[in-house]
């Protein structure tokens, strides 16, 4: 679909002097992987990572494995379908995949809460776990849609099945949607067409 493929700006890259500044969606992974530069640094006003110029290939390598894509690829997205086999959680952080919060919880008690691209069709995000080692779920038997969601890391999912989880291709849910709501345009439209009509008719 020509609307998913168009060049995201969710990662951007500047350069300054010798240093390059990095500016990405929030991922436990890529914090995790960019603290192993020896040169990054949060730059918690500017809300970017810093690193120096000449790393700038390997930090793309690393948003590559983590998004999908870098500064400098295009950023194709695709709706997935997840259906949870397993009961799927994580101590005291969110249940994340392809980069999205499928559940966040911040207490054994709290309940869950999806993230931003996330629907859960049926089931729901919980919270389990003890009051010490409270933990962020998602119940067995649910059915999630994932929008946005960058086309090479679900292509990579595909080689790699998990029993937790069955993965599908939502096919063109943008253009199914876009035709939807140029029907009801339409439809008003003639409604609009016959009221003048009628009007004419009547003069």
């Amino acid at each position: 679909s020509h609307l998913a493929s168009q060049m995201s700006k969710e990662i951007q890259v500047k350069i300054k002097d010798e240093k390059a500044m990095l500016f990405t969606p929030y991922n436990m992974d890529f914090v995790k992987r960019i603290k192993q530069f020896s040169d990054a640094r949060w730059d918690t006003h500017k809300k970017c990572w810093t690193i120096n110029k000449e790393n700038l290939d390997a930090a793309r390598t690393v948003m590559r494995e983590i998004y999908g894509y870098s500064d400098v690829d295009i950023n194709e997205k695709v709706t997935v379908r997840i259906h949870v086999k397993e009961y799927m959680c994580e101590e005291q952080a969110d249940v994340m995949l392809f980069g999205k919060v499928l559940s966040h919880a911040y207490g054994r008690d709290s309940g869950g809460k999806p993230g931003r691209d996330v629907v859960y069709v049926h089931g729901n995000p919980c919270s389990g776990g003890s009051a010490a080692h409270w933990e962020s779920g998602v119940e067995e038997g649910s059915e999630i849609l994932l929008h946005n969601v960058n086309k090479n890391l679900y292509e990579a999912a595909l080689e790699h099945p998990t029993e937790e989880y069955e993965i599908d291709l939502v096919e063109d849910d943008i253009d199914f949607w876009a035709l939807k709501e140029e029907k009801r345009r339409l439809l008003k439209r003639i409604e609009d067409i016959d009221l003048i009509l009628q009007k004419e008719e009547q003069e």
